[in-house]
């Protein structure tokens, strides 16, 4: 992964529900001038939900921790388990 200065834009689940699972706004596989090869037509514009790959080499991204890197569309309001990330790890 290239980390940035920030992750993007997020949304409200109410908000991305609203699409139709076939809306090509919710995401899709688009070719622009200049971007990566993405040899999987992975999705890379609009909403990224699911298992995420690096574009270059379309291997299935891991967290910092191992798991695999997968975005959903909902956030409880309090996360437990393996996907939590704070201060304390960073050692």
């Amino acid at each position: 992964m290239d980390p940035g200065g920030w992750n993007g834009f997020a949304t409200l689940s109410d908000f991305y529900d609203k699409f139709d699972a076939n809306d090509q706004r919710i995401g899709q596989y688009y070719n622009y001038p200049g971007a990566r090869p993405n040899p999987g037509h992975r999705r890379n514009v609009g909403f990224l939900i699911g298992q995420q790959y690096n574009l270059t080499t379309d291997a299935a991204l891991q967290d910092r921790k191992g798991n695999p890197l997968v975005f959903t569309p909902t956030v409880s309001l309090r996360e437990t388990g393996d996907n939590l990330e704070n201060n304390r790890d960073k050692g």
